[in-house]
Formats: C-alpha cells, structure tokens, sequence
C-alpha cells in the first residue's frame, strides 16, 4: 500500500507542479471535487435514464428505473454534504479531509495511508464501476422500452 500511496502524492505533486498550484490544492480538487464531481453527474444520469421510462416499465425494468432515480438522488445528496462538510478553501478543506482520514483510520485500526488508497483509489473506482453498470442497464433497457411503446 504504501508504494501505491507514494504514487499517488508524486503523481498528485506533478499535476499541482504543472497546473502551478500546490500539492493540498491539487489533492483536494482531484480527490474531493472531480472525484464526487464525476460520481455525481453519473448518478444524475441514472436519474434521467431511469425517469424517461419508469412509468412504462414494468417488472425488473422497473425495479432498475426506481434504482436509477435513487442512485441520482443519493449521488445529489451525498456529493452536497461533500461540499458543504469541505467548504472553506483548499486548505481548510484538506486539512479537514486529513483529520477525517485520521480519525477514521484509528477506528477502524488501518493506517492513515491504507485508508486513503481504499477510499480515493478502490473505493473510488469500485463506485465508478457500479454508476458505469447501473447507466449502461438504463439505456439499455430504456432504448428497448421506449422501442416498444
């Protein structure tokens, strides 16, 4: 984990070095803002693509369009506490984000780094592979249920 941990910090310093801001700016823009940025905008995708055909669906189909507009407004709700709970600037924020990682690693007896790599990293990507799946069974059963309406 460790290595894996260090990657990320040098690969987070290199965009803050290219992009001329700092390392706890960068860190916090990738791994708060763009991170739930993308998550959320999926969810609202589900939202719309399970809205379109939910009043038509019947069966599992509509089972997958209730899920569509639940996950959009999770996504929503989740993304806006991220917001509000990480407000104040980039410093602020990450030194918030920091103490949350402590406090919580401590609880859960993991270390500050295991814990940043299964929340940003794997945490991340496993969501974003769920959002992606969950879009992906929308569309498809929405094109096949507006096709046969």
């Amino acid at each position: 984990m460790n290595g894996l941990f260090h990657a990320c910090c040098d690969l987070l310093r290199f965009a803050a070095g290219v992009c001329g801001c700092t390392y706890e700016e960068m860190s916090v823009f990738v791994n708060l803002y763009l991170q739930g940025g993308i998550l959320w905008l999926l969810g609202v995708a589900a939202a719309v693509a399970g809205w379109r055909f939910f009043r038509r669906a019947e069966g599992r189909s509509a089972v997958l369009a209730r899920v569509g507009l639940l996950d959009g407004a999770a996504s929503t709700g989740l993304f806006a506490l991220l917001l509000l709970h990480y407000r104040g600037g980039a410093a602020a924020a990450f030194d918030r984000c920091v103490d949350d990682l402590l406090r919580l690693s401590s609880a859960l007896g993991i270390t500050y780094r295991e814990l940043n790599i299964l929340v940003f990293v794997l945490g991340f990507l496993c969501v974003l592979v769920l959002q992606i799946a969950l879009l992906d069974s929308l569309c498809r059963r929405g094109s096949a249920a507006l096709a046969s309406s």
